[in-house]
């Protein structure tokens, strides 16, 4: 019987940090219940970013995978990867050699547009790792929405519906009336780990600043500092 491999593409500021965190911290109970996190890492974005550019092939990772889960000494039914700046990609095909292997599920976090707008302001200024966005004010943002493509739904559903078919898309809205027990238990459900039992209570990470401390923090050159 196929593995299941969920690919968790965000959108972001639908809490996928804290998700990531959570799939990171619970390596060893996950595995328990044959779910496999792989590579050690909250998040799978140096994976994703060498598929996209041609450095690796879905297919070769597919089998890599395959052989770590084999490796596990638990009995592995799923495996999960999560990395939101998928979603910012406009084509999404190198994905699909994945499904040679796997039975693949994609999941979609859906936020309100004006809401995440709001959210994707304060956290392009909180970072600032692009510069067209880290000074702006929030009306010289809202002119730039456009580019924003991931969030326009109808358009990017129908690409991922055609790549992997609606049966296979978990779209989730990122409401609390939608999720009353929290964003991260709500990925644990569409993923199939419904008996959170004996696991630590889920992280909230990464939270917006006030719009206050965002008008303050927008002045200062953060971009110009290394990383670190």
């Amino acid at each position: 019987m196929q593995r299941k491999l969920f690919l968790h593409i965000g959108s972001h500021r639908t809490a996928t940090t804290s998700i990531q965190q959570f799939m990171h911290q619970n390596f060893e109970p996950l595995k328990k219940q044959g779910i496999f996190y792989p590579l050690r890492v909250p998040r799978h974005i140096r994976l994703m970013n060498e598929i996209f550019s041609g450095r690796d092939k879905a297919a070769d990772v597919a089998i890599s995978l395959s052989r770590r889960a084999d490796n596990q000494p638990e009995d592995i039914h799923t495996l999960v990867l999560s990395d939101e700046d998928v979603s910012m990609r406009r084509d999404l095909r190198a994905l699909v050699p994945f499904t040679e292997r796997f039975d693949v599920k994609i999941i979609y976090s859906m936020r309100r547009q004006d809401l995440w707008l709001e959210s994707w302001y304060f956290q392009n200024i909180k970072w600032q790792w692009n510069p067209a966005l880290s000074h702006c004010t929030f009306e010289e943002f809202l002119q730039q929405r456009d580019a924003f493509h991931w969030i326009h739904y109808d358009r990017f559903v129908r690409h991922l519906e055609d790549l992997f078919g609606a049966e296979n898309l978990i779209l989730n809205v990122f409401e609390k009336q939608q999720m009353p027990q929290g964003p991260v238990v709500a990925f644990c459900n569409s993923i199939g780990l419904t008996d959170l039992t004996g696991f630590p209570p889920p992280p909230h990470v990464n939270s917006s600043m006030s719009a206050e401390m965002v008008e303050f923090v927008r002045h200062m050159p953060l971009d110009k500092l290394e990383p670190p």
